[in-house]
């Protein structure tokens, strides 16, 4: 028992009284910190102080929460926990995230992205930059192809370009290479954009026969920026610009990956005998013989080779005769009687796979030089 004094008095309180009282209020302290936070503010451009409409805001912690700015750049968020973090992201600006520490009212401004507004695109014959592009322009470095590991260079661009569709049809080795499309089908026959790589369009062999890393860039043009190509540039234009050499001393670069390929599913298939015996029940199955006979027309078939329904003339036939089923079941003539497991034969549980680049580079003010050789 417990002893508690109240105005000079002692009363008893039993101990499952008292251990309830103490679990009731800490499980209110834990009530009251577990409460939701609504935050509010504005955020703004650094380099003008006006708001920004549409500015995305997430909580870092908590998938799923966020909301955007509106026309005027303020916003509201609740949130579960007060000291957790809110990631504010804007086209063009630097992302920016800021633990809350139980705030309430947050104020922020977001500096330009200047590295990504100067970024210079491919755009017809010319070069532009990003921030003065006007028209359905989209571009992929060079770097970011080099760390794929895929052959080939169209299973690279797959969810890299937006309005880009990149469906690969065949695991085929020297065959894989994913057909291209832009904005879907536009034409009645071949939907196929044009590939431009370093000025000269429809080069044998495409952007397939090209090493990724040997790329500088890619642009994507769409509609009417692909224009300046006419006709053949009716299903946009891939503008491919591959490394070129700079001046100064020799650089020689070496790139190596290597990895480990694995089939998805590797199905278990029945061997001859049980393919023999699977359909020869088939037969019975789709037969008219009643199913409390199944049992002695599947002996009949092993004996053989037929069974005849009793009270008719009407008779089935095994779809495979006993000779055959004895055939595969001794194996003693494999070329006559074989049993090939042609999955096992044709893939591997695991096939190793590794890419080998070696380039040089250099010259003059003059005269610049790249040269490069791939081994996959």
């Amino acid at each position: 028992m417990n002893y508690q004094k109240f105005y000079g008095k002692k009363f008893m309180i039993p101990n499952h009284v008292f251990l309830t009282a103490i679990l009731f209020f800490s499980g209110l302290l834990v009530t009251i910190q577990a409460q939701d936070v609504t935050v509010s503010g504005t955020v703004t451009a650094a380099s003008d102080g006006m708001p920004l409409p549409g500015v995305s805001i997430v909580n870092v912690n908590e998938a799923g929460v966020g909301t955007q700015t509106d026309f005027d750049g303020n916003y509201t968020l609740t949130v579960s926990d007060g000291n957790t973090s809110l990631r504010f992201s804007y086209v063009g600006f630097i992302s920016k995230e800021i633990a809350l520490n139980n705030q309430t009212s947050l104020n922020v401004t977001l500096e330009d992205d200047v590295a990504s507004l100067d970024e210079v695109v491919v755009v017809g014959y010319g070069t532009q930059k990003k921030a003065t592009v006007t028209g359905a322009v989209t571009a992929v470095k060079g770097a970011v192809l080099e760390a794929s590991p895929t052959i080939s260079v169209s299973n690279s661009l797959a969810g890299r370009l937006p309005g880009v569709v990149i469906i690969q049809t065949s695991g085929e080795p020297g065959n894989d290479e994913s057909t291209i499309s832009i904005r879907g089908t536009n034409t009645l026959g071949n939907n196929e954009p044009l590939v431009v790589i370093d000025g000269i369009p429809d080069r044998d062999g495409g952007i397939g026969r090209l090493n990724g890393i040997d790329i500088a860039n890619i642009s994507v043009l769409k509609d009417a920026s692909a224009a300046i190509y006419g006709a053949r540039a009716a299903n946009g234009a891939i503008i491919v610009t591959t490394k070129q050499g700079t001046a100064g001393k020799p650089t020689i670069s070496y790139n190596a990956d290597f990895g480990m390929n694995q089939p998805t599913r590797i199905p278990e298939l029945s061997n001859s005998l049980e393919y023999f015996s699977i359909r020869n029940e088939d037969a019975i199955f789709n037969s008219n013989i009643p199913a409390a006979q199944w049992g002695n027309a599947l002996s009949a078939f092993e004996s053989t080779g037929s069974y005849t329904i009793p009270g008719t003339t009407e008779v089935v036939g095994a779809n495979f005769q006993p000779d055959q089923v004895a055939g595969h079941r001794t194996s003693a003539d494999p070329w006559l009687y074989p049993n090939t497991d042609w999955f096992a034969d044709t893939f591997k549980e695991w096939a190793a796979q590794s890419r080998h680049n070696l380039s040089i580079s250099g010259g003059s003010e003059r005269i610049k030089y790249y040269s490069s050789i791939g081994y996959s």
